[in-house]
């Protein structure tokens, strides 16, 4: 027995002899042909490949070290590092190798820091093993084996990277978006061509802590490795509280790859969602409970009927992909009701529920360019968006790039109907641009005031009929008013004025003139009740073109018509509500007859064609303004409803009295030259 053990211990001293012999002899070795090792892994990579130590390692097994890895970037991409590495240790087993099958036991990287570039002409990882990096063409050093490319029976028992970092630059977008992995952990074994391989990976993504997993396997990888060749792939991903959307479940893909001449051009399998979250920044609602399993059919993907909850709020979507690459799709998303306060779009002091009903939106969605472009049709039977009770919403809308492209909207309200169209453009998302055209059928103008104006609600109603013209830029309210700029034509119908008589107020305006005191005696107050009994305008049309600019309504031919009179004029309307207009009040026939024949002195303020016309003025802040009647106006018709009285007493005294009620020849000829000389 003793002569065994001592016989064992020989051979072990003897082996370890050999492999310190070994071990030396590997370490000159690499040391002396560092410059060939390089040359050989940059031809291999396609890219040059650098490392400031090469030598021998026993750390966690027999191995080959390089220290501070370097691999360049290609060229078209930019001159920094592609792949830097703090430590990469290579072991091989050293009876398979004897045998001639390579088996690497062991590959661990430490602390690498991998440059991931896309741009137009597509991502930078496309040239790597395309050769060229460096000379490859240098004589093998002695005792190195024929370099003929990778064995087929080439294994690596493990692949270990710890502590990375993977840095991806989006160049196809202005500015270049950039995001970065950080913490990154990958495990892989039964590294091989010819085997599926086994992959445990960590990272944090966008965050300081491992937020990212993913298990399973992918491949072999032989096939893929040349056109029309299958890639299987069995991943699971699981994602917990990844930013900047707080993602959160799980993602497990089961299918097979199929590579084409440019890439992949076709996939098949299934991929299943399970409990799927986010909440997107700022935003009051999250998207909860998504769970799907989407067919892929080599082009196309189908997405069956998902149900979901967006703010708790229900809803379902379906849809197709198709193509995949470049993705284009159509969709459909329904949802009985929709309350607009769980999603953040409920109106401040709403008095009724928001609520959007039987909502269902179709569309198409693709990528252009690397822009999204979409288009959507929207359509609701009924609801109800701040305090106004709508029907048959119909809106089709859509997006490209940051434009977006209202086609139309057409929407029953207050007892009418609105049709839009227009475009918003996000280009400059800090002063976005817009601009719309609208036309009003009908709408009664009290109700659709009240929710929005109520201080102009208060001061007019009516049925309202108009086109608009309009546009502008900015987010919030003042820099739009500011900007707001349109034309467009304005009526409304069997209307009123609250709060303001205007007749009433241009007739009584008189009160207090020397001679036209009297102009409206009480008995025709009393016969035109609907004109001056009340506090209120009422009116059968009030029309007007109208121009908006600088904070203002502006208006060259403002009529009202109203049964005994009607009132043309020009002004504006500021945004504050201030008013400023000049116009004229022109009574009819029948109204100027009863006044003309109650107050004499009234047919001095008539028109050519014979009606009372009474210019006034209507300014302030509504609706506290009151029409003031144009007092130097008056002061001349009182001027020649004085000569006019002083003429026929004296006409009287010269000729005498009249025959019959009409006067002489000579009276009229003398009444025309003293009207003449006073300016009558």
């Amino acid at each position: 027995m003793r002569k065994w053990l001592l016989a064992g211990g020989v051979t072990l001293l003897v082996v370890a002899g050999i492999v310190a012999f070994a071990l030396a002899n590997l370490g000159r070795f690499l040391e002396r042909n560092r410059e060939w090792i390089a040359a050989q892994a940059s031809h291999a990579v396609g890219r040059a490949v650098h490392f400031d130590e090469i030598g021998v390692s026993l750390r966690g097994g027999i191995a080959a070290r390089l220290g501070k890895l370097r691999v360049a970037e290609d060229p078209a991409y930019g001159t920094e590092d592609f792949l830097r590495a703090k430590d990469v240790r290579v072991s091989v087993r050293l009876l398979p190798a004897l045998l001639g099958r390579y088996e690497i036991g062991r590959v661990i990287v430490d602390a690498p820091s991998l440059t991931v570039i896309r741009d137009a002409k597509g991502l930078s990882l496309a040239s790597l093993g395309r050769g060229g990096g460096a000379e490859g063409g240098k004589p093998s050093p002695e005792g190195a084996p024929a370099s003929s490319g990778p064995p087929a029976g080439l294994l690596v028992s493990e692949l270990a990277l710890h502590d990375g970092q993977l840095r991806y630059v989006d160049r196809t977008v202005t500015p270049p978006r950039e995001v970065t992995v950080a913490r990154l952990d990958v495990e892989a074994s039964d590294v091989s061509v010819a085997h599926p391989v086994k992959l445990r990976v960590a990272a944090a993504v966008l965050g300081d802590r491992q937020n990212v997993r993913a298990e399973g396997t992918v491949g072999p990888l032989g096939p893929a490795m040349t056109a029309g060749g299958d890639l299987p792939v069995d991943l699971t991903l699981r994602l917990d509280d990844v930013p900047p959307y707080h993602a959160s479940g799980t993602i497990t893909a089961k299918a097979v790859a199929r590579r084409g001449t440019a890439g992949v051009d076709a996939l098949t399998g299934t991929v299943t969602l399970r409990d799927l979250a986010a909440t997107p920044p700022g935003a009051p609602w999250a998207l909860k409970g998504l769970s799907s399993t989407v067919e892929l059919r080599g082009g196309s993907a189908v997405v069956p009927p998902t149900r979901f909850e967006l703010g708790g709020v229900p809803f379902q979507a379906e849809g197709t992909v198709e193509p995949l690459t470049p993705p284009a799709g159509r969709f459909v998303v329904r949802a009985d009701e929709v309350p607009l306060r769980p999603l953040g779009f409920a109106g401040e002091g709403v008095q009724k529920t928001e609520v959007v009903k039987k909502l269902e939106t179709t569309g198409t969605a693709s990528l252009a360019g690397g822009e999204p472009v979409v288009q959507a049709n929207v359509r609701s039977p009924s609801g109800s968006v701040r305090d106004a009770d709508y029907q048959d919403l119909q809106m089709d809308v859509g997006l490209h790039g940051t434009v977006a492209t209202l086609d139309r909207l057409h929407v029953g309200a207050f007892e009418g109907t609105c049709e839009t169209s227009g475009h918003y453009d996000m280009t400059n998302a800090e002063q976005p641009r817009f601009d719309l055209r609208s036309a009003v059928h009908g709408m009664a103008l009290r109700a659709l005031l009240a929710g929005r104006a109520p201080g102009a609600a208060s001061s007019i109603d009516g049925r309202l009929e108009a086109t608009l013209a309009l546009s502008g830029a900015g987010k919030a309210r003042p820099a739009i008013e500011r900007s707001l700029a349109g034309q467009g034509r304005v009526d409304v119908k069997d209307g009123v004025l609250k709060d303001v008589n205007l007749a009433d107020g241009v007739f009584g305006g008189t009160t207090g003139i020397a001679g036209l005191s009297a102009l409206v005696p009480p008995n025709i107050r009393t016969k035109y009740p609907e004109i001056f009994g009340g506090s209120d305008t009422r009116f059968d049309e009030l029309g007007a073109d109208v121009r908006i600019g600088d904070r203002r309504i502006t208006t060259d031919n403002a009529r009202l018509a109203a049964r005994d009179y009607a009132v043309d004029g020009r002004g504006w309307v500021s945004f504050d509500r201030e008013v400023d207009f000049t116009a004229t009040l022109v009574a009819s026939q029948r109204l100027t007859g009863d006044i003309v024949g109650a107050a004499k002195e009234a047919r001095y303020v008539t028109n050519d064609s014979g009606r009372l016309a009474i210019p006034f003025r209507l300014a302030g802040t509504l609706p506290k303004v009151r029409p003031m009647p144009d007092t130097e106006f008056l002061a001349r018709a009182l001027g020649k409803a004085a000569v006019g009285s002083g003429v026929d007493k004296l006409i009287d005294q010269l000729g005498g009295k009249k025959k019959g009620g009409k006067e002489k020849p000579e009276q009229e000829l003398l009444r025309k030259g003293l009207q003449g000389l006073f300016g009558k």
